[in-house]
């Protein structure tokens, strides 16, 4: 799925384990409850997406994003 467009994509919920969205687009997508443990996110534009925050990452890109400012 790489380059994938899915700007204001409803993923709520969806189940993203291990996919490879190598540079996705996900502006306005609602990430609320998606799982993207082991996704490759590699230029993924996450923050740019709604409810990010309440979505589900491996620790090490949750701290990446986290500490990311706007």
């Amino acid at each position: 799925m790489t380059h994938a467009n899915m700007v204001n994509a409803t993923l709520q919920g969806a189940d993203l384990f291990e996919a490879d969205l190598t540079n996705a687009k996900l502006a306005g997508a609602n990430l609320e409850g998606a799982n993207f443990q082991h996704a490759i996110l590699e230029g993924a534009n996450i923050r740019k997406a709604r409810n990010w925050q309440n979505a589900i990452f491996d620790d090490d890109i949750w701290e990446k994003l986290s500490s990311q400012k706007d």
